[in-house]
């Protein structure tokens, strides 16, 4: 039973931790479908799930670790969700200047974890022993009792911790590095602009009813359209349409399964030009047909208030 999506956009770059461990019980809740503009690397300790990460879906197995860029549209879901994942956040500021200021260091996912899409973790490997150090900085039992919810972040650690998890996070991508599994690189701070993306990614996904062509999106950049479509395409890892689209369907599920509006009201809201196009790009995106999509979760619903 999959996790049904709802979009979040985070943007404050700078309220982001360095690192954070959480630990999620297994009870399918799963992680909605988000982006954010600072990177994110997932080591799952303990369990197995699935993520969608734009448009791959991928099976993730026990001791293997996951790398997000920014601007990815991504979500973990499952009925075994694992009960143990490092989550390490970090900006690219992070990783060092260099020497001309108008320059920022960015990664990119290659190798083996760019091809599918996880690295698996071995046993005692220098990998693990970094990943393994920074899980030993979870506090005891005596403040995880504070933290319920089981969420345990980088607030809750000293200063002189909080220093080494830097440390640790510096060697895991340097080792990353010369494990060919990403690359590191400066390139000019103009052509980064994760905020920015971020922003209009914001206002897609919070307005998914209001049609904003490429040109508009180009126009609310300050930028022309090739070098948006461009720019787009490589930050997100797909086209601007491509990801509108996927907002809008995901939008369309969202009626289908909280309210009673009939196809018809739900493409018109969505600004469709009718509802044959609405039916085929649902079907495109979602697999079905809107009816049929609709029919699925409700009797996916009866069987777990009958389960319950």
């Amino acid at each position: 039973m999959y996790y049904e999506e709802n979009f979040q956009c985070d943007i404050d770059i700078n309220q982001v931790d360095a690192v954070s461990v959480v630990y999620l019980s297994e009870d399918g809740r799963g992680f909605p479908s988000h982006s954010h503009s600072y990177y994110e690397l997932r080591y799952n300790k303990k369990g197995e799930y699935i993520i969608d990460l734009n448009d791959r879906r991928t099976y993730i197995p026990e001791d293997s670790l996951v790398f997000i860029p920014p601007l990815t549209i991504h979500s973990f879901h499952g009925e075994k969700l694992p009960s143990a994942v490092l989550q390490i956040q970090f900006v690219p500021k992070m990783l060092g200047v260099s020497h001309l200021a108008k320059m920022v260091p960015v990664v990119f996912p290659s190798g083996d974890l760019a091809k599918n899409g996880y690295l698996p973790v071995p046993k005692e490997s220098l990998l693990q022993k970094i990943l393994n150090s920074m899980i030993s900085y979870v506090p005891s039992a005596e403040l995880t009792k504070e933290h319920p919810d089981g969420d345990i972040t980088s607030e809750d650690f000293t200063p002189r911790i909080r220093l080494q998890q830097c440390t640790d996070i510096f060697r895991l991508i340097t080792l990353l590095v010369q494990e060919n599994q990403v690359e590191f690189d400066y390139v000019d701070r103009k052509t980064t602009m994760y905020g920015e993306f971020q922003k209009l990614l914001e206002y897609i996904l919070n307005n998914p009813e209001k049609e904003m062509t490429a040109s508009e999106a180009a126009d609310f950049m300050h930028m022309s359209y090739y070098d948006f479509s461009r720019n787009f395409t490589r930050k997100c890892g797909i086209s601007y349409i491509h990801m509108v689209n996927r907002i809008k369907i995901q939008r369309a599920k969202d009626l289908l399964n909280n309210t009673d509006l009939s196809v018809t009201d739900i493409a018109s809201a969505l600004d469709y030009s009718s509802v044959s196009y609405f039916n085929q790009v649902f079907r495109k995106y979602a697999g079905s047909a809107p009816l049929a999509y609709r029919e699925e979760k409700l009797v996916d619903r009866k069987l777990i208030s009958h389960t319950n």
